[in-house]
């Protein structure tokens, strides 16, 4: 581009005429949402590497985005840490090896960078390829369109830590994995043992429909021994959390709090005997055990969008609130059914 910069040339004290003269001009850099800057990209593979152990060769960006985080921590502040409050203008990038994803945050430049989920361990690979080759047949979807999501190390009994009715498991330590498989409309949990001879469908747990993300939480699902059941939203733009809880003797009471401000707890019914009975056996009947440590959460769950989480018999889960249609039809049953009873 070429900028005009006129002048005049004089002989004594005659004008005789303008001239102009080019000069180049430099336009300012245009930042292209479409284009990931090689910089972040390369940042990212060399943490996946480093953190991994991951060959740089299998590596390659799944997706990305703008964004704008909300602070120099870039919206994933540890406990305790100190973050400075500027918004931080970046990239949301999914990378992944072809068998699980890494999911980064970063500024512009990707030295500042941080994983917003990553496997909790690393799936060895043969481990990897017999599980997406058992969900190939099972769920009749291309190993090529199937990605690892998330994995937990686990120690399972002789069910492989799938709770059935009326089914009895041997007491035995089997170390294996729980781990996420995706694709680009659903996901699925799969409990695996260490070497991949034994696969399960945890199909309490699977199906949610994208953009809900099954992913693992640590969780304490111990309640009082008086309580049954508890279910608590929060997460909204008021800061309110509304806690509803079921009694072992029936009694349903419903308690909010907001900040400076704590209600007392409010008895919204008693239920009978049968009623009781009748929630205990859809809880056991619709596997809500086996859907302990997941959440169901989408993006809306850091935009003032609150989050339930229920509780009871030992297991605990939790989803966002406007996505109950996306969530497994055993999540689905069970907070429809609560929501009944704490209306």
């Amino acid at each position: 581009m070429l900028g005009r910069i006129y002048g005049y040339v004089a002989i004594g004290i005659a004008i005789l005429a303008p001239i102009s003269i080019l000069l180049p001009v430099t336009s300012p850099a245009i930042a292209q949402a479409n284009v990931l800057p090689a910089a972040v990209e390369k940042s990212i593979k060399r943490d996946i590497v480093r953190q991994f152990q991951v060959p740089s060769a299998s590596l390659k960006v799944q997706s990305f985005s703008q964004q704008a985080w909300p602070d120099g921590c870039l919206g994933l502040a540890k406990t305790d840490e100190i973050c400075t409050q500027a918004t931080v203008n970046g990239w949301r990038v999914e990378a992944t090896d072809g068998s699980q994803s890494y999911i980064y945050r970063t500024d512009n430049t990707g030295k500042n960078l941080r994983t917003e989920t990553l496997p909790q361990a690393v799936l060895p690979l043969p481990v990897a390829r017999k599980l997406r080759q058992f969900a190939n047949r099972e769920l009749g979807i291309a190993n090529a369109k199937l990605r690892v999501t998330a994995i937990a190390p686990r120690t399972f009994d002789g069910c492989l830590g799938i709770v059935t009715p009326n089914r009895a498991c041997t007491k035995i330590a089997i170390p294996g994995w729980q781990t996420v498989l995706a694709d680009e409309r659903r996901s699925w949990v799969y409990h695996l043992d260490r070497n991949a001879s034994r696969i399960v469908q945890n199909t309490a747990a699977s199906n949610a429909v994208a953009p809900v993300a099954i992913s693992f939480v640590s969780t304490d699902a111990a309640l009082d021994p008086n309580i049954l059941f508890t279910s608590s939203t929060s997460g909204d733009i008021t800061g309110r959390t509304t806690v509803a809880t079921l009694a072992t003797d029936g009694k349903v009471t419903r308690l909010i709090t907001a900040p400076n401000i704590r209600s007392r707890p409010i008895l919204l019914r008693t239920l009978t005997p049968t009623q009781l009975d009748r929630f205990k056996t859809l809880l056991v009947r619709r596997g809500f055990a086996n859907l302990n440590g997941l959440s169901y959460l989408t993006s809306a769950s850091v935009a003032d969008v609150p989050t339930v989480t229920l509780q009871g018999i030992g297991s605990s889960t939790s989803y966002t609130s406007i996505e109950k249609q996306r969530v497994p039809k055993s999540l689905q049953s069970i907070a429809t059914a609560w929501a009944e009873i704490a209306k």
